[in-house]
């Protein structure tokens, strides 16, 4: 486990084998929490987005990474493919919106363990969470096309998403098929 301080209030972290190199703002890192060198300037001026968006790749794929980078700080490069980066932010995301609605005091840090499991809740309504799930469906290959509203998905939980849950239940061992996207649904679109 390494990190380091990049300037402009930067941080890279080796986290684990699994996630690789990740990026954030020093000010919501886990580093800001051991204290702050007086050497160190945490909070410079912001300049304009630092973001990289490559040509190619699927444009709802480069929405939902986009939406990673605005909503949790993931430090995606916005290149429209989905991998380990983009799934590890969609769970940071996960776990943000799990502690900023329901104070789960989760450690928001891409990896979906017990606790983020015991902490999820059934997906309703139209918010951030039936986002993340839709985002979950369509990197997965499932038919998001009645939820994509100028090329991004609609964060609604229409019919059409319920549906999607329920292909995505039927396909996977185990779950309930309810068309319910909770606890145990999301435990396996993360593992």
């Amino acid at each position: 486990h390494i990190g380091a301080y990049m300037g402009d209030g930067t941080t890279i972290e080796m986290r684990s084998s699994r996630l690789n190199v990740w990026k954030e703002e020093f000010d919501e890192s886990r580093w800001a929490y051991y204290g702050i060198p007086d050497w160190l300037e945490s909070h410079p001026e912001k300049e304009e987005s630092k973001e990289t968006e490559i040509a190619g790749g699927d444009t709802v794929i480069k929405n939902i990474q986009k939406f990673c980078n605005e909503y949790v700080g993931a430090g995606l490069i916005i290149d429209g493919i989905y991998g380990p980066l983009t799934k590890a932010a969609l769970c940071k995301a996960l776990q943000h919106y799990l502690n900023v609605t329901y104070n789960a005091g989760l450690k928001e840090d891409g990896e979906f363990g017990p606790l983020t499991k015991e902490a999820c809740v059934v997906i309703s309504g139209k918010n951030k969470l039936v986002y993340i799930a839709q985002a979950m469906l369509y990197c997965k290959g499932y038919d998001m096309s009645h939820s994509i509203v100028n090329d991004d998905l609609d964060g609604e939980l229409g019919n059409g998403t319920k549906n999607a849950v329920l292909e995505y239940q039927q396909d996977t061992r185990g779950l309930r098929q309810d068309k319910a996207c909770g606890p145990a649904t999301f435990y396996t679109m993360f593992n």
